[in-house]
């Protein structure tokens, strides 16, 4: 462990090839880390995950400008991709980003896979969202109840995909 500290995450077990010894093990442990691999979180979960995370340690700040984060998701498995939007990416210490991950494997394991993070910029108010080379202009409610402050919350980008699926399908924008 202390020459792989690097991969502390990753499992050990101790196998013999001669006698064979341990070797169930092996594949039970293989089938975990595949079903680890492919775990899934809810996005609600996993924000309160990650916003409980930040009140118990607070976000780190440079010249009075502190770190937030609006919201995360998992955007994919194998290995597990969280992103997570925040209001400055230069905010964004690696540490802090190691004590999120280590937050989440607490709270769903996710033993011997890594994790990926990608970090985003925030979409506030009104925002250009690039597309697969297509200029989108997506206006949010601010006064909504779904929308919290100016960012976008889980309803504003379950809306967005909404719209638009509708308006490619129907040949517009």
């Amino acid at each position: 462990r202390r020459v792989l500290s690097f991969l502390s995450y990753a499992e050990l077990i101790f196998i013999s090839a001669e006698t064979g010894q341990r070797l169930v093990k092996l594949y039970d442990m293989i089938d975990m880390v595949h079903d680890n691999q492919n775990l899934r979180v809810q996005t609600g979960v996993l924000n309160e995950i990650i916003n409980e995370a930040c009140v118990l340690q607070q976000p780190p700040s440079d010249k009075g400008k502190s770190l937030r984060i609006y919201y995360s998701t998992q955007a994919g498995v194998s290995p597990p991709t969280f992103v997570l939007f925040v209001n400055d990416k230069k905010l964004m210490h690696f540490s802090y980003q190691r004590y999120l991950e280590n937050r989440i494997r607490d709270s769903f394991g996710f033993r011997g896979t890594p994790m990926r993070f990608v970090i985003g910029k925030g979409q506030t108010g009104t925002e250009r969202v690039h597309d697969t080379g297509t200029l989108l202009k997506f206006n949010i409610n601010v006064n909504s109840k779904a929308n919290t402050g100016n960012r976008f919350t889980a309803v504003d980008l379950q809306r967005f995909i909404l719209y638009k699926k509708k308006n490619i399908s129907s040949g517009g924008v």
